[in-house]
């Protein structure tokens, strides 16, 4: 005797009713409510907004007097085949071989890519567009560090603090020419 009550949300329920639609039974039936007499209703008017559905899946075996092993199946009182109930209930279980499963959280780039299986496509997208954004920035940044290292700086901006470099006030001013001359090149465009 095997019995088993589940309370079906979405993406499960969805392929749950698929699979009752494959073997030709009405998906509606997930929305009727069973009691422990097993006597069918549906749902209260709170319960009518079909976000969820409930699934009774019941397999009893006997032995025939042949002393064959027969299975009688049923889902929410309607009676079905092995077959058809294996069918309807794949979707709800998943096997998972635990030597792979744990080798493969042993890597970072695999827990990573679990989590990333959750998100959209734009989303990964858009992440890696703004990535290399990001990355362009950093290079043109860097080249212009290394254009303003590079350039003879006027007597006033010489070294004066014992470390080899500017001093905040030379800093200051430099930051100030900067951003004068990105307004005449953008002005200039």
């Amino acid at each position: 005797f095997w019995k088993k009550a589940v309370k079906l949300f979405e993406p499960h329920l969805s392929a749950v009713s698929s699979a009752l639609q494959s073997v030709g039974v009405d998906p509606s039936i997930l929305f009727q409510h069973i009691d422990n007499h097993n006597t069918v209703s549906e749902f209260d008017d709170k319960n009518k907004n079909k976000k969820h559905g409930q699934l009774h899946a019941k397999r009893i075996l006997h032995i025939t007097e042949t002393g064959r092993l027969k299975s009688t199946c049923r889902i929410n009182n309607k009676h079905l085949s092995l077959k058809s109930l294996r069918k309807i209930v794949a979707p709800l279980f998943t096997r998972v071989d635990v030597g792979i499963a744990s080798a493969a959280l042993g890597r970072p780039a695999s827990r990573l890519a679990m989590i990333d299986m959750g998100v959209s496509d734009e989303v990964k997208s858009r992440c890696r567009k703004i990535r290399e954004e990001y990355k362009e920035a950093r290079r043109y940044t860097r080249q212009l560090k290394r254009d303003l290292e590079s350039r003879v700086l006027p007597p006033l901006f010489e070294i004066r603090d014992s470390g080899g470099g500017f001093d905040e006030e030379q800093l200051e001013l430099l930051e100030h020419w900067i951003d004068e001359l990105g307004e005449f090149l953008e002005f200039d465009v």
